[in-house]
Parts: C-alpha cells; structure tokens; sequence
C-alpha cells in the first residue's frame, strides 16, 4: 500500500480537446494492480484555464471518481499559478 498510487504535473496545453495534458506522471508504467486513471488531468483546474494578471494562490482540492468498472479512485490536486511576464499575442487575460 502505497501514500500515493501515482503523482504526475499537468499543464496547459491548448492544442488538446481537455485544454491540459500531463507532461510528466511517476512511475511512468501502471502498477500491475491499479492503473494510472485516464482523464483525470480533466479535473486538475476545476474552475478551468485562463490567463489572468493577478496574483492567485495556490489551492488544494480532492476529487473522487468511478471508473467504469465501479472501482474508485481518489486524487488530491495541487493548483499553482505563475505570472506571465512577456505579453504573449495568443493570451487573453481576464
């Protein structure tokens, strides 16, 4: 039994439909008893992505889900936001 069954980092990505993906995921291989939950990186922004130019903090969340087999899995999130500092054409802030 392990603390944590998997960490990975999510990202933004605006080429993807989700609008994240995971750019790095620990172990990189699924546990032989437990594989790594896909789509999950869905729900690591719950109030989804944007570009904004004030400070936000940093948040904790949990989410719990049902696979479609009916077994449950339990993620615990980590959302931290950096400033841009160079304008960038394609950012919209709010």
């Amino acid at each position: 039994m392990y603390l944590a069954d998997y960490f990975a980092i999510v990202r933004s990505d605006e080429e993807s439909a989700s609008g994240c993906k995971i750019s790095c995921r620990i172990p990189a291989e699924d546990h032989e008893h437990l594989a790594f939950p896909g789509g999950s990186e869905s729900f690591a922004i719950p109030n989804g992505w944007c570009n904004t130019k004030e400070h936000q903090s940093p948040r904790f969340h949990m989410l719990t889900n049902t696979n479609v087999d009916g077994t449950l899995f339990y993620s615990v999130f980590f959302t931290f936001y950096t400033i841009v500092q160079e304008r960038v054409q394609s950012l919209q802030f709010i």
